[in-house]
């Protein structure tokens, strides 16, 4: 079996958490819960999530759009260029 079988699609996980009984559901996330250490439970807020399941966020670390002006760009662009043009040290 390759390491690719493994782990499991979310879309797999999701497919086969609807074949199973609320109890069934209950006991594996206290499981799983259990199963996630401290400090991680802590640094990602499973308790907050727990707690309220609505309360998605983005991931931490996820990009988030940057407004610029186009001052700031064109700005940028001259640099890029003027430095590219220069010759090699």
């Amino acid at each position: 079996m390759t390491n690719d079988k493994l782990q499991m699609k979310t879309s797999e996980l999701k497919a086969l958490l609807q074949t199973r009984s609320a109890e069934s559901l209950q006991a594996l996330i206290v499981e799983l819960y259990k199963a996630i250490p401290k400090r991680a439970r802590e640094t990602k807020k499973i308790d907050e999530l727990v707690r309220d399941p609505n309360a998605v966020r983005p991931k931490e670390g996820a990009k988030t759009a940057v407004q610029r002006s186009m001052e700031e760009i064109e700005k940028e662009t001259v640099q890029f260029i003027g430095r590219s043009l220069r010759p090699p040290c």
